[in-house]
């Protein structure tokens, strides 16, 4: 037997051993959990999304706080440096790839047009 939990019209089956934590969490959201026999056909496993987080050598504040709250969360992610993107192929290796503050460096060598703002009456 499994837990299921009918979620926007989409069922999320558990494994038994869950079962008392699952019952918890549903029970401060509000949520119903129904136990089920056996998993229903056209059943998909859902996997966790292959996360990056782009930053430059060095560092930046942004991406550290980003860095911060996805430890504080729990997600799993990878963070990558420019070398990396050079390389190519990164839809092989991540769902998702985040860029935070100033993010990829532009062609010119400075960073992108649309990477930061410009203040009111600056030059182009």
């Amino acid at each position: 037997m499994s837990l299921a939990i009918d979620f926007l019209r989409d069922l999320f089956m558990f494994p038994p051993l869950v079962k008392k934590e699952l019952e918890t969490i549903t029970k401060s959201y509000g949520i119903k959990a129904v136990v089920r026999k056996g998993i229903p056909a056209g059943s998909k496993e859902v996997k966790p999304s292959r996360i990056a987080l782009y930053d430059y050598y060095g560092g930046s504040m942004p991406s550290g706080w980003v860095r911060w709250m996805m430890e504080q969360y729990h997600f799993d992610y990878q963070q990558i440096f420019p070398q990396e993107i050079d390389g190519g192929d990164l839809n092989e290796k991540y769902d998702v790839i985040l860029f935070i503050g100033p993010g990829i460096p532009g062609a010119s060598g400075g960073y992108g047009s649309g990477s930061q703002p410009k203040k009111r009456g600056d030059s182009c």
